[in-house]
């Protein structure tokens, strides 16, 4: 049985898009089948060998940096580079793409949560994406940068205001 080891959510898509490298003189056409922060899925006619950069061109996304990570029958894992602004970047396109989406996919990738604020108020938000140290959650309400909140049974303490909510990273209580 294999372990998913992959740290961001993963999104079921149906994207047309190409793909270049260094190896090929023309760019391949293919179909991003899931994205995340991380990476995607494309299925292609020919898999390039894992460690080969690419350059992917999708429908509703700038160019996109990666690398081959594994292969399959039917085309290839890629893992994005990890730059944090790019990473921002991508959660923006990937919420655009769901936004225009059917309903079921967003909330299905989207499950609602709460957290706690010191008040006792409970405020809905969605995980955009997780990390050994922090997350980045969907919220309207923006509570102030440094605010401690209760996330389940651990804490977390927000250290920025994203367009589409706010960065918490964890925090254990003194």
């Amino acid at each position: 049985m294999l372990t998913d080891k992959r740290m961001c959510v993963r999104v079921n898509t149906e994207i047309h898009g190409r793909f270049s490298c260094q190896s090929e003189a023309a760019d391949q056409d293919c179909i991003l089948t899931n994205i995340s922060l991380g990476g995607a899925f494309l299925k292609c006619a020919r898999a390039q060998p894992v460690g080969t950069p690419i350059v992917l061109c999708a429908e509703g996304f700038d160019k996109i940096a990666g690398v081959v990570a594994r292969t399959t029958s039917e085309g290839m894992g890629v893992a994005f580079d990890g730059a944090t602004s790019v990473r921002a970047k991508m959660a923006e396109k990937i919420l655009r793409y769901l936004e225009g989406n059917s309903e079921g996919a967003h909330q299905a990738w989207q499950q609602a949560r709460q957290f706690t604020r010191p008040t006792g108020e409970q405020v809905d938000f969605s995980l955009l994406d997780l990390s050994l140290t922090g997350a980045l959650l969907v919220t309207g309400i923006k509570p102030p940068v440094g605010e401690l909140l209760g996330i389940g049974k651990s804490y977390g303490r927000v250290v920025r205001h994203m367009p589409q909510g706010v960065s918490v990273e964890f925090v254990t209580p003194a």
